[in-house]
């Protein structure tokens, strides 16, 4: 991830202190057969998606994907006004994602081995990092999460 200044962070401006609120989000894919698909986010019903994973590969419970669910999607209209530079750079539209994080529970066993989908759940909030921003252009697909009744 990239980190960046308090000084850089400063320096970004909102156009007119607004944040523009969508009700959906559509991620155009390649099905297995080659064809074009498209599904279609929303935060009130379809709101699970994916992500590629940024594990390590080396590890031996690896997985190549994430998984969140979709709270907020928006965009804001930002420019930069580094140190008050004159002329400040031109308005550019950001689009994002305000997400909860989804973490597998790495007690459960998953995989071809076992013949089981990963076991997850909410990141807990007290852990850090369970909600955050993500750019739309990440999002592989929508995901079909189904809740394990069973376990409680």
């Amino acid at each position: 991830e990239i980190e960046y200044t308090v000084a850089e962070r400063n320096s970004i401006r909102f156009t007119a202190n607004r944040i523009h609120f969508h009700k959906t989000l559509r991620i155009n894919y390649t099905t297995y057969d080659l064809q074009r698909s498209q599904d279609v986010i929303n935060p009130t019903s379809h709101a699970d998606i994916m992500v590629l994973g940024h594990e390590d590969d080396s590890e031996d419970d690896s997985h190549p994907y994430w998984y969140a669910r979709v709270v907020w999607i928006f965009h804001v209209n930002v420019y930069c006004d580094a140190f008050g530079a004159q002329p400040a750079t031109a308005p550019q539209r950001v689009d994002v994602l305000y997400v909860r994080w989804f973490g597998r529970d790495l007690d459960e066993p998953s995989g071809f081995a076992t013949k089981r989908l990963p076991k997850i759940g909410f990141v807990p909030y007290e852990a850090g990092g369970a909600f955050e921003f993500l750019d739309p252009a990440l999002v592989i697909r929508g995901a079909h999460i189904m809740p394990a009744f069973a376990d409680g």
